[in-house]
């Protein structure tokens, strides 16, 4: 037996897959994602009132599309030596022009210092975090394949992302 389709149903049957839209999930494992990121690193950074080198990025996995990052900070602070770590969370987005994934909405959520600093801990933090703030935006921490994509890699979006123990699972679609 032999089923013809006609030109019309074939355009019909088209329109109602790219209505139900394309999907497909990227397994990203951790150590890819840092290998990324650490690529980056360190970074040292001059303002008025410091110095400081930004180094060893730790990445770890949060819930939902949460990834946190520790860095070490080393440098000077008010003409004084200052290091310790700074914590933060941030959401992933998807930058589709570049095909690339950062961190948004970041926030610290932790904050160590030596002793030399402690008195002026919060001007530190502030300090820390707005050169963090700078540079996190030039940091990738993923980059898609294009070739493992047949639909331009600029109408994808990010639809959901999840965590399965070491590694981020990024559902992309139109």
């Amino acid at each position: 037996m032999h089923v013809k389709f006609s030109p019309g149903l074939l355009f019909v049957l088209s329109l109602a897959a790219a209505a139900c839209g394309f999907q497909r999930e990227i397994t990203v494992q951790k150590y890819e994602m840092q290998g990324i990121v650490d690529l980056k690193f360190p970074v040292d950074k001059d303002v008025v009132v410091a110095t400081a080198s930004l180094k060893y990025p730790d990445i770890y996995f949060l819930q939902g599309n949460q990834i946190g990052m520790k860095l070490q900070y080393t440098g000077r602070f008010l003409k004084k030596p200052a290091e310790g770590w700074i914590d933060l969370h941030g959401a992933l987005v998807y930058k589709p022009e570049k095909g690339e994934f950062y961190l948004s909405k970041v926030e610290t959520v932790g904050f160590t210092t030596n002793k030399e600093s402690r008195a002026n801990k919060d001007k530190l933090q502030g300090t820390i975090e707005s050169i963090v703030g700078t540079l996190i935006d030039e940091v990738p921490f993923h980059r898609l394949k294009q070739k493992d994509f047949k639909p331009s890699l600029a109408k994808l979006r990010l639809k959901n992302v999840r965590v399965d123990n070491e590694s981020l699972i990024l559902t992309m679609g139109l």
